[in-house]
């Protein structure tokens, strides 16, 4: 399986909470056309959301369909989290304990749904991304010499 492949397969999440742009959709239905991996994943999430409406006639709330997604990637091997995480999934994304986390949550790229927090994996990324340049630089600059320790003399520079 290739990146972009690995990439659409992520996607699932978004396609099965109805948060993909319809281009996206698009390209989205065309790979779950032929990939077996993806329909399977899809099939056992509606069957198993199913299964459980009926066995608690009550639709499932936001944190127990989480579960489920969850679940479901763990028993099909696709990873550790989709693209929509909440606060347990970042804090293991990013190895750290969920107090750290909320200690970051000016910082982080976050969306409310349901009362709840959650964060999308790629923005995350991004954020991690973002973080690096700022060291890099800092690091960069830091070893810069300062031109205040540069000795003038009336005939150059020594």
């Amino acid at each position: 399986m290739n990146g972009h492949d690995r990439d659409l397969c992520n996607m699932v999440d978004d396609y099965i909470d109805g948060e993909l742009t319809s281009g996206d959709r698009k390209i989205f239905v065309s790979h779950l056309e032929q990939c077996t991996r993806c329909q399977l994943r899809l099939n056992d999430y509606v069957s198993l959301k199913q299964s459980l409406q009926a066995m608690f006639s009550k639709d499932l709330d936001h944190d127990a369909d989480l579960r489920i997604r969850r679940r479901i990637r763990h028993n099909t091997g696709t990873g550790e989290a989709g693209d929509i995480l909440d606060m347990e999934d970042l804090a293991r994304l990013l190895k750290i304990p969920v107090s750290e986390v909320v200690d970051l949550l000016d910082e982080l790229p976050s969306f409310e749904i349901g009362g709840r927090l959650r964060f999308r994996r790629s923005r995350i990324m991004e954020w991690i991304s973002g973080r690096e340049q700022n060291l890099m630089r800092d690091r960069q600059e830091s070893s810069l010499p300062p031109s205040s320790n540069i000795i003038k003399f009336p005939g150059g520079l020594l």
